[in-house]
C-alpha cells in the first residue's frame, strides 16, 4: 500500500479504517448473519474481476513465454469463472427478490 500510494500509513490507521465498518454495523443491532451473507456475496462478486484478466494473460504465449498455460487449464479455468459467473447472477437474483 505505501508503495502505490507514495505514503506512509500508519498501521493503527490501517487497523482502524478496516475493523469501522464491521463495529458500525454491529453497533447498528442488525441482523448479523444478514450482513455476513451479504458480505460474501459483495466479495463473490469480485471474483471474476480478478480471475477474468489472470487467465486471459496467463493463455497469451506473447506475455507468458515458456511459462504459458496450457490449453487444458485455460479450458478448466474458463469453466470455472462460468460458474463463479452464474452463481453470481443466483446470489444478485435471490438478493433482489429477497
Amino acid at each position: 500500500m505505501r508503495d502505490l500510494i507514495r505514503r506512509r500509513v500508519p498501521a493503527g490507521a490501517r487497523r482502524l479504517a478496516a475493523l469501522a465498518p464491521a463495529v458500525l454495523l454491529l453497533a447498528a443491532d442488525l441482523d448479523t448473519t444478514r450482513l455476513l451473507v451479504l458480505s460474501q456475496v459483495g466479495l463473490s462478486l469480485g471474483v471474476p474481476f480478478a480471475l477474468i484478466p489472470l487467465i486471459r494473460l496467463t493463455a497469451r504465449r506473447s506475455l507468458m513465454g515458456g511459462a504459458v498455460n496450457h490449453w487444458a487449464t485455460t479450458a478448466a479455468a474458463w469453466t470455472v469463472v462460468a460458474v463463479a459467473v452464474s452463481v453470481d447472477g443466483f446470489l444478485l437474483v435471490e438478493l433482489a427478490l429477497g
